[in-house]
């Protein structure tokens, strides 16, 4: 063997023991805890923010670098607020592989992870400070066994779209996880959504299991994904099951040959039920989302009611893309037997700028209006006479514009033909034709 290369290998080796032995004495001979004065101010130097470790930092060597450390605090940027903290976290890492830049561990766990993410009216985020644009990511590879992330609350303030996110209770199980393959990836919680400035609210509970998804050189392919939730609100009470398969991204497209939905909602004394079949097609880098094989099948049933369920059925498109904040979709099928088509978008996000035109021709409004008792008959006073048939206010404080054409519409005993309504903005008012 040549000399240089000799004394090159000899020389790594010293520098590589000389690491493991700073290590042993720092580990075993030194009180790592000593240290915790200096972290806490280099945090507050560097970062303005208030590093706070409440324990002990129990650190041992021998026979893996096994951490346990809790609870730990950090505060919003220049301020006592806390910005985020931990209860507890524990992880067990090969020491020999870290040297070789291979963070490998047997498992990691977290426990009580508490955090609040707010995006200010102006765009920046609390966390801004954090993130670094500009350095480098550090070329890393890792292989754990496992990770369990436990009892995690998560607050996302939305100041831009007026919306507060609070997710309770979430936990995140998963099996091996090593660089470009995720596995056995089980995730459940429960949610707030409400609105900053009002006093609407919605609850959630969801459950998700991904039994693989892989990466490769920004390639992604997954098993299938499913994903099962609960919404309920004042008013409604929605449970659904959504299935992804085949999901692929090669370049800056992502694909799917199959997603599959299904939801049951009830809403007072009414049920719907759909179920949807649909494949995708994206450009990541776009953001350009396109659902081109729409198809649904779906009913509306009323417990309480003598007549049998509406069925109904549709097939479309859809097209999504958050950047330009456009939303289209187009549809045909058939609502009690009678075909009908739509068409609807959506135009920036934050103004709710709504364009519909929907044409059916025949329907029946008593199949969804639920049959009276005598004795609710009895107690109701007489409405006053009014010359339009059908109520439209709902429609007169929506930003939207379309027309709703129905060629047969039977309110009661009340049959018209060939009813047009034209929906204009909120300044004026929906008119009928």
């Amino acid at each position: 063997m040549n000399w240089y290369v000799k004394s090159a290998l000899g020389f790594f080796s010293f520098i590589s023991l000389f690491f493991v032995c700073t290590i042993i004495f720092f580990t075993v001979i030194i009180d790592v805890n000593t240290l915790k004065p200096w972290i806490t101010q280099w945090v507050k130097e560097n970062k303005q923010r208030t590093l706070i470790i409440e324990n002990d930092i129990n650190l041992s060597f021998y026979p893996k670098l096994t951490l346990n450390l809790g609870p730990v605090s950090l505060s919003e940027y220049q301020q006592d607020k806390i910005f985020a903290s931990v209860e507890k976290v524990q992880l067990s890492v090969s020491l020999l592989a870290l040297l070789r830049r291979q963070f490998s561990a047997d498992g990691i766990t977290i426990q009580g992870f508490n955090t609040s993410l707010v995006r200010f009216a102006d765009g920046r985020t609390n966390f801004d400070d954090l993130i670094d644009p500009d350095e480098e990511p550090t070329t890393f590879t890792f292989d754990i066994d496992y990770a369990s992330i436990v009892d995690t609350h998560v607050i996302l303030q939305d100041e831009i779209s007026d919306k507060t996110l609070t997710f309770s209770d979430l936990n995140v199980e998963t099996g091996r996880l090593k660089n470009g393959l995720f596995s056995d990836i089980r995730l459940n919680g429960n949610g707030l959504l409400v609105g900053i400035n009002t006093a609407d609210n919605m609850t959630f509970d969801l459950n998700l299991e991904a039994s693989q998804i892989q990466l490769n050189d920004g390639y992604v392919t997954s098993k299938p994904i499913h994903l099962h939730f609960n919404i309920t609100n004042s008013r409604n009470n929605i449970t659904g099951k959504f299935l992804i398969s085949d999901l692929t991204q090669t370049d800056n497209q992502l694909t799917s040959n199959s997603i599959h939905f299904e939801l049951t909602s009830h809403r007072d004394i009414q049920i719907i039920n759909a179920s949807v079949e649909a494949t995708l097609d994206g450009l990541t880098d776009k953001q350009h989302w396109t659902l081109p094989d729409i198809s649904a099948v779906f009913n509306f049933s009323n417990p309480e009611g003598s007549g049998p369920p509406i069925n109904g059925r549709l097939s479309g498109d859809l097209v999504f893309n958050p950047l330009t904040e456009t939303l289209q979709m187009n549809y045909t099928g058939e609502l009690a037997d009678s075909p009908f088509q739509a068409d609807f978008s959506l135009i920036n996000f934050s103004k709710k700028i709504l364009n519909l035109n929907f044409y059916i021709d025949q329907l029946n409004l008593n199949n969804f209006i639920s049959p009276q008792t005598p004795q609710q008959l009895t107690n109701k006073k007489q409405p006053e006479q009014s010359t339009d048939p059908l109520d439209i206010s709902f429609l007169k404080n929506l930003n939207m514009t379309g027309l709703i054409h129905i060629g047969q519409l039977q309110i009661g005993d009340i049959q018209s033909t060939d009813i047009q309504l034209q929906i204009q903005p909120a300044a004026s008012t929906a008119s009928t034709k």
